[in-house]
């Protein structure tokens, strides 16, 4: 899925002048939120509770859509979280459970502050800024990735923190 290609594209074959294909560009962010809001508000597998966060039945995808924080707070994801290719420099709002795995690569976070506390399968937390695991899930059901960060961790590091039950990628 490329969205934004598609936006641009549009503007393209409609005739707009480069100063509308532009504009259209720099929209793209705000329209792909807009559009996955809309669908994710519709969905019969998701509930809000009463403290504003949501639990979901299923997968949530938030990947490539410049985010600069998660757009809204989740409790429960019995699926996959994707929140990968990002700007985010927090978690803040991640769910506290996630029954699949966890991507939260690419982004800007310095630590794993509102990660999730347990993580069904692997969690990916590699290429992004992080000097600290404080905040990793405490329980991680496959592999742990944490590579090309700011700081090298070691396998240690992330055993102090996390109880992985597979592979840790350091």
């Amino acid at each position: 899925m490329n969205r934004k290609l598609d936006i641009i594209l549009e503007a393209l074959f409609t005739g707009a002048d480069e100063a509308e294909v532009k504009r259209r560009d720099e929209m793209a962010p705000k329209i792909m939120l807009q559009e996955w809001m809309e669908e994710f508000l519709k969905q019969k597998d998701i509930k809000k509770n009463s403290d504003g966060s949501y639990d979901v039945d299923g997968d949530v995808d938030l990947q490539d859509l410049k985010l600069t924080k998660l757009p809204l707070k989740f409790n429960h994801v019995s699926g996959y979280f994707w929140c990968h290719n990002n700007q985010f420099t927090t978690l803040e709002g991640a769910p506290k459970t996630v029954g699949g795995g966890f991507w939260c690569t690419y982004n800007h976070i310095t630590t794993l502050e509102g990660a999730p506390k347990t993580v069904g399968t692997s969690f990916w937390c590699d290429n992004n800024h992080l000097t600290s695991l404080e905040g990793a899930p405490k329980t991680v059901g496959a592999s742990f990735y944490c590579h090309n960060n700011k700081k090298k961790f070691t396998e240690k590091d992330v055993k102090a923190v996390s109880d992985v039950k597979g592979y840790i990628y350091v």
